[in-house]
Formats: structure tokens, C-alpha cells, sequence
């Protein structure tokens, strides 16, 4: 039953990183159209307003995509607590965390690709758009790029509350000792006072 649990969520999380990285993917086609959708007229739209659209869908995706992982931590420190902590065999999500190891961040690289992504897109939006900047969509898009700025650092620099999770799961059960413990521990006494009434 217990290595059913383990399987299920390792599955679940295997599920969640693959939304992610669809999620990912599909904002990359979704800004190679938009900026498609400037170059065939250019003269239409002014460099502010199709970059502020970029930098607003690229801020939504990258808020989705930090929600995302921390839904995976928050399984994954499950997977530590009840599992991995009482078994020699198994142990993947503790051990690909620790500090010492130099291992890539798929937050870091999401956050690269973020980043590298608005970039591209700016200068392309700078270079082909033609339309002239309006009051409105110049406020606009320093609204939404310094949205997207705040969500990149996040991405790249927000840490994943490891430790907030394992505690909250640790303090669950030691909770749920506790009440097995004292089910245990009350059952003989309320057999005693049962035999002497009868």
C-alpha cells in the first residue's frame, strides 16, 4: 500500500513537469505568433503595445510555471517524510537537493529561457514595429515589463520553501503518531472498565 502511495506520486509529479513544460513551450508559440502577427503589419501597432502583450503573457506563464514547481515541492517533501526518511532503497528526493552538488536548476533554466525570450522579443518588437508610442501603452509596458522582471528574479532567485514543507509534513506526522499512540494506549484500559462493569 505504502510503495502504491510512493508510485502514484512520483507519477503525479512526473505529470506536473511535464504541464509545466508545456506550458513553457506553448508560450514560446504563442509569442513567435504574436510577433508574426507584427511583422505582417508593422505598421499598425507601435513597439509598446506588442511588447507589453509579450511581457504580460510571458509574466502570466512564468507565474504558472513557479505555482507548478511549488506544487511539486510540495509533494516531492512529502515523498521525503513518509517515505524516503524510513527506507534505505529509496531516497531520490532528498538526495537531488542537497546544497553541495552542482546540479542544473530547472527554475534557473526556465527563468533563462524566460528572460532570454522577453529580451528577443523587445528588440524584434523595437526593430520591425513602426507605429508611433502613445502616453497610454508607454505606461502600459513599463507596467508589464517590470512584471516580468519581477517574475523572472523569482524564477531565478526564489528559493523553494524545502524546509517549510518537511516541517509542516514532519509536525503532520508526529500528530498522527500521536493519535495511533494513544488509540493504542486507551483500548486496553477501556477493555478493563468494560470486564469489571460486565
Amino acid at each position: 500500500m505504502k510503495e502504491k502511495e510512493y508510485e502514484t506520486l512520483r507519477q503525479e509529479i512526473l505529470h506536473w513537469q511535464s504541464r509545466r513544460f508545456s506550458l513553457v513551450t506553448g508560450s514560446l508559440v504563442i509569442v513567435i505568433a504574436i510577433l508574426g502577427w507584427a511583422v505582417t503589419a508593422p505598421d499598425k501597432w507601435s513597439w509598446t503595445v506588442v511588447s507589453a502583450i509579450l511581457f504580460a503573457m510571458l509574466s502570466i506563464a512564468g507565474y504558472m510555471t513557479w505555482l507548478v514547481g511549488r506544487l511539486i515541492t510540495r509533494i516531492g517533501t512529502y515523498l521525503e517524510v513518509f517515505h524516503e526518511n524510513h527506507s534505505a532503497d529509496i531516497g531520490w528526493e532528498k538526495r537531488q537537493r542537497k546544497s553541495k552538488r552542482n546540479f542544473v536548476s530547472s527554475k534557473g533554466a526556465y527563468a533563462t529561457m524566460f528572460f532570454g525570450v522577453g529580451i528577443i522579443s523587445l528588440a524584434v518588437s523595437l526593430t520591425v514595429c513602426k507605429g508611433q508610442p502613445t502616453m497610454p501603452s508607454i505606461l502600459l509596458f513599463a507596467l508589464f515589463a517590470a512584471s516580468f522582471l519581477s517574475t523572472v528574479i523569482i524564477l531565478a532567485f526564489g528559493k523553494r520553501p524545502w524546509n517549510k514543507y518537511i516541517q509542516q509534513w514532519q509536525e503532520i506526522r508526529a500528530e498522527e503518531t500521536q493519535e495511533i499512540e494513544g488509540k493504542v494506549t486507551v483500548r486496553p484500559t477501556e477493555q478493563i472498565v468494560r470486564s469489571r462493569c460486565e
